[in-house]
């Protein structure tokens, strides 16, 4: 089970899953950009490990979207 490090009212999205091609994560970031353009007041955890991870961390880091995306690696069943 997936606890969260800190009590929040933001409307969270969460996604669990290899991170790969085929696993799109790379669209939540995009959707982060633009919620955060509207003024939502929301959080992305991304639970999962992959040959994408690094290229994701630093694709948020570019956006400026570190405080916003919480990246937490491998989930245990």
């Amino acid at each position: 089970l997936l606890e969260p490090k800190e009590k929040t009212d933001k409307f969270v999205i969460g996604n669990i899953g290899r991170l790969v091609e085929q696993k799109a994560q790379y669209l939540l970031l995009d959707l982060a950009e633009y919620l955060q353009q509207k003024g939502v007041d929301f959080k992305i955890v991304i639970g999962g490990s992959g040959r994408l991870q690094e290229n994701l961390e630093n694709l948020c880091k570019q956006k400026r979207l570190c405080n916003i995306v919480e990246f937490v690696g491998f989930v245990d069943n």
